[in-house]
Formats: structure tokens, sequence, C-alpha cells
């Protein structure tokens, strides 16, 4: 689906909308919920400004961000993965900050400006937003826990794949409840809409997974000229597949290759040749890069 892109500059991301969002203020205004349209919009971007909080706090720049209708995706430098343990918390406080908004819409329901359904309906929001954004299937950000989990205890082939499976089901799941639901009479799209998109977007995801070698290490150049960074050795034979090797690199490390062969050291390789092998489709070799 096309994408409404609205503004880019170099000191701010990159401001994208899906038009599923675009939908949901449109079908909220032409029915005369103005003022839901209104405090919808302004309950996802209190949730995203705890995503942007977190992520100034530990230095993650965005580089592309893209609402939808219960949340956000968003493009950072360094990218998440290379950080599970950072991943974890900025993923977190999305749902955190609705919670503490649904607290404060309480708080202050009492205020002149605030009737009483729409207080009600902000406090929904935000739950909404919060519970539905813990739910463990990519893009959302309980799917974003669950890969800084897996990303700290596997590869980070491995650590995808069981997340895909893990949102397929979920996917999966909300698509079968609410088939269920709309033969017993209840109408819920919104739902189904929700499986349709994360078994959507959990597809999308794997079809890019063999190109994924080759981005991430595009956009790490930037992270790899400080002074020190970290580094993952690991020693493999002359006959191991260049692929092979880079499906053993763990997020937040740069990988380097010692080739050795029956007890004997025969070369190194970084993780940049590797790359550039491996782009080519070929299945080479580490023992052809030396």
């Amino acid at each position: 689906m096309a994408r409404i892109k609205f503004f880019s500059t170099v000191r701010f991301p990159a401001v994208s909308v899906h038009p599923l969002f675009v939908l949901l203020v449109i079908f909220l205004c032409s029915v005369g919920l103005l003022g839901e349209a209104a405090v919808a919009v302004g309950a996802l971007l209190w949730h995203e400004s705890g995503h942007l909080v977190a992520g100034w706090l530990f230095r993650i720049r965005l580089r592309h961000i893209e609402l939808l209708p219960f949340g956000a995706v968003a493009q950072t430098e360094p990218p998440l993965e290379e950080r599970p343990a950072v991943e974890r918390y900025v993923a977190f406080a999305g749902p955190l900050v609705s919670l503490l908004g649904a607290g404060l819409t309480l708080w202050i329901r009492g205020a002149p400006f605030w009737t009483g359904e729409l207080a009600a309906f902000c406090v929904q929001a935000h739950l909404v937003l919060a519970l539905l954004n813990l739910l463990p299937a990519w893009p959302l950000d309980g799917g974003r826990l669950r890969e800084a989990k897996l990303l700290l205890q596997m590869d980070w082939e491995n650590a995808q794949r069981r997340l895909l499976r893990q949102s397929f089901a979920v996917g999966g799941l909300l698509v079968a409840i609410a088939i269920a639901l709309l033969i017993t009479g209840t109408v819920l799209f919104p739902l189904l809409i929700l499986g349709a998109f994360l078994i959507a977007t959990a597809w999308a995801k794997q079809r890019e997974m063999p190109y994924h070698t080759a981005v991430l290490s595009f956009q790490r150049r930037s992270i790899l000229r400080s002074s020190t960074y970290p580094v993952q050795w690991i020693m493999v034979s002359p006959s191991t597949a260049v692929r092979t090797a880079l499906r053993m690199r763990s997020p937040g490390y740069y990988l380097l290759i010692a080739v050795v062969d029956e007890g004997r050291f025969r070369g190194t390789l970084t993780e940049q040749q590797l790359v550039a092998a491996a782009q080519k489709g070929a299945e080479t070799t580490v023992a052809q890069l030396l």
C-alpha cells in the first residue's frame, strides 16, 4: 500500500502515514466524531513520544517514522536489533507512556474542557494502544520486546525465524477470533484488519530476510567510524560457506573470521569481505576469499 509522506528534514526524521491510519481518521470524522478523531491522533502521538524520548536517552537516531492506527514503525540508526538490550527499553516505553496517559486522563477528567464521553474515549484509546502493542508480534512493541529477548539468546537468523512464526500465529489467531465472532453476529472488523496486517507484515519481513545482512552492514558503516567497537571472533574451516559464517554473527558486534585448517591458521576475514561475497549470490566458501 502507498504511504503518504509528510516531511523530512536534516534534524527531523521523515514522517509518513499508512493509508489505514488515514481511513480511521476519515471514518471517525464522517460519523461526526471529530473530537474522538483528535483524541485518537493525540493518543497515538503521545504513545510515540515515549519511544522518541527513550531513543533520545540511548542516542538512537530516528531516520523514518510511519504512523499506523495502533502505533508507528520506525527506522533507526543504529538499527535497534543491533542493540537488543536497548531495544527492550525503547519498545516498552510506548505502552508504558500510554498507560500513564490513561492514568493522567482519569486524574484530570473533571476539567471543564473534558466531557464525560470524550474523557472515557481518551482512556480507552490509551489502554487499547498499550494492550495491542504488547501483543508478541512484529511490528508491534511486543514483537520488538520478543525480538530483543531472542537476539540476546541466539543468532539473528534463528531469532527472526522464531519471531516470524510467532507473528504468523498471533495474526492468524486474531483473524480466527474475528471470523468466529462475525459468525455469531458480532462484527469486529478492526480485529480482522489487525490480524491480516500482522500476517502481511510478517510475510514481507520473511521475504526481506535474504537481503538483511547486506542492508544491516551498510547501515552500520557510520558506527564503525567510532574509535572503539566490540568484535566477535569466530573460528571456521576453509570449507565453510560465506553465508553460513554471516549467520553466526551476533547483534552489536563486528564479525571477524579466523580460518583454521587442521589446526593451522590460514588467515582472517572481515565482515565487509563476507558481505561483499554474499551479495554476489554465489555459494562462496571462506577459502575462496583468502
